[in-house]
């Protein structure tokens, strides 16, 4: 078979036949060194700036794009068509992808958003501890697939809309769908860890660590017993190391440290004394600026009465005034209440006069009923 540019590209595939035994000691060790590998400093094993390395297997269209995530680089190692009858015309072969998956629980096969189904769903609070199942309960009300029609995972929100409300972000995808993609991977021989979907859809930096998987639980990797087994004593030997090392200083310093801590709490409550003063100090301090400002922004309310008082005529009466910050507002009756705009106007304390009703008269006692709101003026 050759691709585009002619060179001959082969296609492995994976049968169902016994594992060499060099291929399982050597992955094993392989493993086993990169445990020990984890347990020394960055700064020792040069790999301060990494931050894993991870397959990701990406739908787009009708192919699936390989990528090597190290960190925040991708590099792309090839394609291959995502159906299966068309395998054979792949252009990256499994023995080439087969290096990347060393070391790792399998690729991440990340889904467009035109493959899946999301939505925000609001349950009560409740749910929360068995919210995969009432998520299943839901599914054919807040979805038009039935549970057992779809794979699905869910995310919590925050925050929370109310406290007696939950917000969860629910990814559905069909079962024919990923099916079909699994088979595909399937018969490449690439193991899945993980089905998430594309940035831009969820979360952007899901890479390494997706908070979304739509494979089922029982078919997601999981480490083999030996190795967890060995996993597990190794940490308990780490531990036994660093509990030694740490053991014998730690007993040395301990009258030292409790002679500083004796020390430190006495100095502690001087310091929260002070800062307590300070901030009662500080307090005070912007109530009365507070208060100043407020003085000398607005005027008395004497004087504002008292200027009322002096600009109206007398045979207008006031039966309302409220007054908050700059804005007054002035309610009675009066003879010629078309007049007290401009006499109200003319005062150096008032500006931007209007009516804010229309004037009525009474017919009782021939008086005009009339509202006014008006603004203290910098002027004034």
């Amino acid at each position: 078979m050759q691709d585009e540019s002619g060179s001959a590209v082969t296609l492995s595939v994976a049968t169902p036949t016994g594992v060499p035994v060099r291929r399982v000691t050597e992955n094993f060790f392989g493993w086993w060194g990169h445990e020990l590998k984890a347990l020394l400093p960055r700064q020792w094993t040069g790999d301060a700036g990494a931050n894993g390395v991870c397959v990701v297997v990406q739908v787009e269209r009708d192919e699936l794009v390989c990528s090597l995530c190290r960190g925040e680089v991708v590099e792309e190692i090839g394609r291959f068509p995502s159906l299966l009858a068309d395998i054979a015309d792949a252009q990256v072969t499994v023995a080439t992808l087969r290096p990347y998956l060393e070391g790792t629980a399998g690729a991440i096969l990340r889904l467009p958003d035109q493959q899946i189904l999301r939505r925000r769903v609001i349950l009560p609070a409740a749910a929360r501890e068995n919210l995969r199942q009432v998520l299943a309960f839901e599914m054919d009300r807040q979805t038009p697939f039935l549970a057992d029609d779809v794979y699905y995972d869910f995310q919590l929100l925050e925050p929370a809309p109310s406290d007696t409300e939950l917000a969860v972000d629910l990814v559905v995808v069909p079962r024919k769908t990923l099916d079909a993609l699994r088979a595909t991977m399937q018969r490449l021989d690439v193991p899945l860890a993980a089905v998430d979907v594309m940035p831009g859809v969820g979360d952007p930096q899901r890479g390494q660590d997706p908070r979304i998987n739509l494979l089922p639980a029982q078919q997601r990797a999981k480490q083999d017993r030996l190795m967890t087994s060995v996993n597990t004593v190794l940490a308990g030997l780490a531990v036994i190391l660093i509990i030694g090392m740490l053991v014998i200083p730690l007993v040395r310093m301990h009258s030292a440290i409790a002679q500083l801590d004796d020390q430190l709490n006495a100095e502690r409550g001087r310091a929260e004394q002070v800062a307590q003063l300070q901030d009662q100090l500080a307090a005070r301090s912007s109530e009365a600026r507070s208060l100043i400002a407020r003085k000398q922004v607005s005027p008395p309310v004497i004087d504002v009465v008292t200027e009322l008082a002096r600009i109206l005529p007398d045979t207008t009466w006031l039966r309302g005034l409220e007054l908050q910050g700059e804005k007054l507002r002035i309610q009675g009756e009066s003879s010629a209440a078309s007049e007290l705009i401009g006499l109200i106007e003319e005062s150096p304390l008032f500006t931007q006069t209007v009516f804010v009703s229309p004037v009525t008269q009474i017919l009782r006692t021939k008086q005009e009923r009339f509202q006014i709101a008006t603004e203290i003026s910098p002027r004034g």
